[in-house]
């Protein structure tokens, strides 16, 4: 309530299903013959196995998730895709809790890549194409460099949630 500290708490929105432009029916169907389904859940484009399906698709080259992002980095096609679909998830997760005070990225994309949250294609996703114009518009979008923040939220929901 009013004068309760703010808690962090953690989202798996990179999970939901990701939307694709009529442009992107290849990579589309790309993503779903590899991964064998009809449906793309987020994280098959916009997490650190994602990254490493659109460097194959990119460059017909398969490489292990844990080795893909310093090749992605320096693929200007790679990052172009990667930071278009990322600002589009990351504009999609503003959509469902309208967090207006920001949102914090956290996770092995960002920390692994940290150039895509501010790469144009990122940015033009998430604030030029956004469907709420300029009402979403300003939202902060923040990278939480702490690998045990959504650890630290939990805990901190728990203690507020038991201390009644």
């Amino acid at each position: 309530g009013p004068g309760d500290p703010p808690v962090l708490a953690g989202a798996e929105a990179g999970h939901t299903l990701s939307a694709f432009t009529r442009e992107e029916g290849d990579l589309y169907r790309y993503l779903a013959a590899i991964n064998g389904t009809a449906r793309i859940a987020g994280d098959m484009a916009v997490a650190v196995n994602g990254l490493a399906n659109l460097y194959a698709y990119c460059t017909g080259e398969k490489v292990h998730a844990h080795e893909v992002s310093p090749l992605a980095a320096e693929n200007g096609r790679v990052m172009d895709l990667v930071a278009r679909l990322y600002g589009r998830a990351v504009l999609h997760y503003i959509l469902h809790p309208l967090p207006l005070g920001g949102v914090f990225i956290t996770g092995g994309l960002a920390a692994n890549l940290p150039g895509v949250l501010v790469h144009p294609a990122f940015i033009a996703e998430l604030r030029e194409k956004n469907p709420m114009g300029k009402s979403l518009g300003n939202i902060p979008v923040m990278h939480v460099r702490n690998t045990n923040a959504g650890l630290w939220g939990a805990a901190a929901c728990a203690y507020f949630m038991l201390r009644g």
